[in-house]
C-alpha cells in the first residue's frame, strides 16, 4: 500500500530534502516527509526506527542529546554512577503514608539509547509461560515462540570463554540465542573472588546451576549475559546497535533534546488519525506531520504522559488539568515494577573503584587496553543471578498458605476490569517455572565511608508484584513531570515475599563469607564475623526489624510496566495486540508499557523483541 501524498510546507522546499543524519535545526527537521514519526530512542524506540527505516522514510525526536564518548555509559563497571543526572529523567516517586515507604528515585535515560545507556546491562529472559499468558490475556501471537524467536532476531551472542566459564563455575549454552542481530550480548570479563563463590554458596543453600537460562525456563543461579562487546568490553545500547551503524541511511533522521509535547488528530467516523506531533526544542513549539503511523517508544512514565496530554486518558486526570477528553482509556494505570530491598551490604570486596581514585584510574586505564588476559575490574557488570519460584522462596507449608492467600485476593477482584490480569497472575504464582524472587550481588556500587571499605550489595527482588501502581500528569504543562506512584508493598503478599527474601540474603551473604576465607581467592577477607555486623545485627533481630528495613530501604530496579497495557478495550486494554490505541486509527505504543503483566527477568531483551516483533508486522501491514 502507497502512502498517501500530503501537503509539504513551502519552507521544505526552501531547506530542500535532508539526508538521515542526527539534525539540530528544529525546522529542517519539521519540515521533511515522513511515513512514521518515533518518538524516543530506548530499547523499542531506536530498534523499530531503524527497522522501519529500511523500507520507509522515518523521523525520531529524542529528549536528551547524542553522545559517543562517555565513560559512565560506555565503560560497564561504572553502571549506577551517573550520579549528578547528566543523562538522567531525575523522576522520583511519591512517598506513600499508608505503607511507609519513603520516595525512591527512578532514573530514565535521556539521552540518545534511553535507559538502555544507563542500565546495568543484564541481557536475559524469563519463563515460557510468562510469555504465553500474554496470548491467553487475548494477544494472538504474542507467546513464547514469538517472542523468542524476535529476541533472537535482535542478539549476536557471544559464549563465555572457557576463563569466564572456569571464573563463573556455571556454563551457559548458545543453543538458544541469536547470532547475527545488531545487538552484541557477552559476559564481562572480569571474575572477582565472590563472583567465583557465589554458585557455590547458591548451590549450597540449594539452588541449582541453570546452563540454559534463555531456553524459557529461568529458575536457578546463572551467569548473566550483558550487552557488551565481546572484542573492547563497551556497553552495546540501543544507539550503537541500531542507529550508529546506520546514521548516513538517507530514511533516517533524529533530531535530540526536544520534546514531544502531545500527538495530533483529526476525525475520521469514530475514529482519530494521528497527522503527527507537537515537539518543543530550545523554548520554540514545532508541529511535524506524518504519512502512516505515529509509534510512541518513551517508556512507562512519558508514554502516559504524552497521551494524556494528547486528550487520551480518565477523564478525571484530564479535567483536572483543562485537556478536552478525546478518547477514555486506562492510560497511566496498572504500572508495576520490580522492587527490592538493597541493604544487606555485609560482604567487603576488592573493588575499591570508589573510594579509591588512584586504583580507580588505573583499572580505567587497564579497561582502555582491553586485553583479554589481564581484564580490568571495570569489565564487570552484575556477573551473575539466581531466580527462586514461590516454593523455594518460601518454603512448602508458607507457598501454600501464600497462593489460599491469593486466590482470596482475586476472588475479591471479580469487578475489577483488570480481574483476567488477576486470574494470570495468579496462574503464574502456582506455576514452579515462574521466578517470583531474584537474588544477585553488585559489585562496586557501594562504599562505606565511614570504615573506609568497599561493600558488595546484595539484592532481593519481586519479580511478580500483588501492588499496583499509576501515573498520571499533575499539569497540562509538558515541562512538568507527571505523578509516580508505584504503591510499592502495598499487598502483604508483596510484604511476605520480600521479608523471605531478606533472609534469603542474609543466608547467601554468610555462606559466601564462609567460602571466600576458605578459598585463596580473596585471602585480604576478614576473619572476624563482626566485619560483617550489618547482616548479623539484623539477622539477631530479625523478627522486629524486617519491617522496618522493608519498608525503609525499598529499591527498585527500575523496570516499570503495564501503564498502556495491551488488553482487550474494557478489561484495561490501551493498546490492541498491533499496538494501536484504541479508538486510534495510526498511534501505536511500543515500549514496555504495553505489558499488562510482569516477566520475572530484566526486561531489556524482551523489550528489543517487542520492538522487532513490532516492526515486522507493521511491515506486512503497508
Amino acid at each position: 500500500m502507497k502512502s498517501p501524498l500530503f501537503f509539504l510546507p513551502l519552507v521544505s522546499l526552501i531547506f530542500g530534502a535532508v539526508d538521515a543524519v542526527t539534525v539540530n535545526d528544529p525546522i529542517t527537521f519539521a519540515t521533511q516527509d515522513y511515513d512514521y514519526i518515533v518518538v524516543g530512542t530506548g530499547c523499542a524506540g531506536m530498534a523499530i526506527a531503524s527497522l522501519l527505516s529500511e523500507n520507509f522514510r522515518v523521523g525520531v525526536i529524542e529528549a536528551g542529546p547524542v553522545v559517543t564518548d562517555v565513560d559512565i555509559v560506555n565503560v560497564p563497571g561504572m553502571i549506577g554512577r551517573d550520579e549528578v543526572g547528566t543523562y538522567d529523567w531525575n523522576y522520583t516517586t511519591v512517598a506513600n503514608n499508608d505503607t511507609g515507604v519513603p520516595s525512591v528515585t527512578w532514573p530514565r535515560g535521556k539521552i540518545l539509547g534511553g535507559s538502555s545507556a544507563l542500565n546495568y546491562l543484564v541481557w536475559n529472559a524469563g519463563a515460557e509461560i510468562e510469555y504465553d499468558i500474554l496470548e491467553q490475556l487475548g494477544n494472538p501471537d504474542w507467546n513464547w515462540d514469538t517472542l523468542s524467536y524476535y529476541r533472537k532476531q535482535a542478539e549476536t551472542w557471544t559464549e563465555p570463554s572457557a576463563y569466564d566459564e572456569q571464573g563463573y563455575n556455571v556454563y551457559p549454552s548458545s543453543q538458544y540465542a541469536g547470532h547475527s542481530g545488531p545487538t552484541q550480548v557477552s559476559f564481562g570479563r572480569y571474575v572477582s573472588a565472590i563472583a567465583r563463590v557465589w554458585v557455590d554458596a547458591m548451590e549450597y543453600l540449594g539452588i541449582n546451576r541453570n546452563n540454559n537460562p534463555l531456553s524459557g525456563t529461568s529458575i536457578g543461579v546463572t551467569s548473566a549475559s550483558s550487552n557488551i562487546r565481546p572484542n573492547n568490553q563497551t556497553r552495546h545500547y540501543s544507539a550503537p546497535a541500531y542507529y550508529f551503524p546506520v546514521e548516513n541511511r538517507e530514511t533516517l533522521t533524529v533530531i535530540p533534546e526536544s520534546l514531544v509535547t502531545r500527538v495530533n488528530f483529526q476525525s475520521q467516523g469514530d475514529e482519530l488519525i494521528a497527522t503527527g506531533v507537537t515537539f518543543m526544542n530550545n523554548g520554540q513549539v514545532y508541529n511535524v506531520t506524518v504519512s502512516k503511523d505515529v509509534i510512541i517508544s518513551a517508556g512507562s512514565v512519558n508514554t502516559a504522559q504524552i497521551l494524556e496530554l494528547s486528550g487520551i486518558g480518565e477523564k478525571d486526570v484530564l479535567d483536572a488539568y483543562g485537556i478536552e477528553q478525546l478518547l477514555d482509556l486506562p492510560v497511566g494505570e496498572n504500572l508495576q515494577d520490580h522492587c527490592f530491598l538493597y541493604k544487606a551490604e555485609g560482604i567487603v570486596t576488592l573493588d575499591d573503584t570508589l573510594g579509591n581514585a588512584t586504583f580507580s584510574d588505573e583499572q580505567l586505564a587497564l579497561w582502555q587496553e582491553a586485553d583479554p588476559n589481564n581484564p580490568s575490574i571495570f569489565a564487570m557488570a552484575v556477573p551473575s543471578v539466581a531466580y527462586l519460584n514461590l516454593e523455594q522462596l518460601l518454603g512448602t507449608d508458607a507457598a501454600q498458605q501464600s497462593i489460599s492467600q491469593a486466590e482470596q485476593f482475586v476472588a475479591s477482584q471479580n469487578n475489577s476490569v483488570y480481574y483476567d490480569v488477576w486470574q494470570a497472575q495468579l496462574q503464574l504464582l502456582r506455576d514452579s517455572s515462574v521466578a517470583q524472587a531474584e537474588l544477585l550481588f553488585i559489585e562496586g556500587t557501594s562504599y562505606d565511608y565511614v570504615n573506609h571499605q568497599a561493600r558488595v550489595r546484595l539484592l532481593a527482588t519481586l519479580q511478580h508484584s500483588w501492588s499496583r501502581g499509576y501515573v498520571h500528569i499533575q499539569s497540562n504543562d509538558p515541562t512538568v513531570y507527571p505523578l509516580i506512584q508505584p504503591n510499592y508493598l502495598a499487598s502483604p503478599l508483596d510484604v511476605q515475599a520480600l521479608a523471605a527474601g531478606v533472609e534469603y540474603t542474609l543466608a547467601i551473604g554468610k555462606t559466601v563469607h564462609g567460602c571466600l576465607r576458605r578459598s585463596s581467592l580473596m585471602p585480604n577477607a576478614p576473619g572476624n564475623t563482626s566485619q560483617y555486623s550489618d547482616i548479623l545485627a539484623l539477622d539477631q533481630n530479625l523478627t522486629t526489624t524486617i519491617d522496618d528495613w522493608i519498608h525503609s530501604y525499598i529499591g527498585t530496579e527500575y523496570h516499570p510496566i503495564g501503564t498502556a497495557s495491551m488488553l482487550p478495550q474494557g478489561k484495561g486494554g490501551v493498546v490492541d495486540p498491533r499496538l494501536i490505541v484504541y479508538g486510534t486509527k495510526n498511534l501505536r505504543v511500543v515500549d514496555m508499557s504495553i505489558l499488562p503483566i510482569h516477566i520475572g527477568a530484566h526486561p531489556m531483551a524482551t523489550i528489543v523483541g517487542i520492538a522487532q516483533h513490532a516492526a515486522a508486522f507493521i511491515k506486512e501491514g503497508y
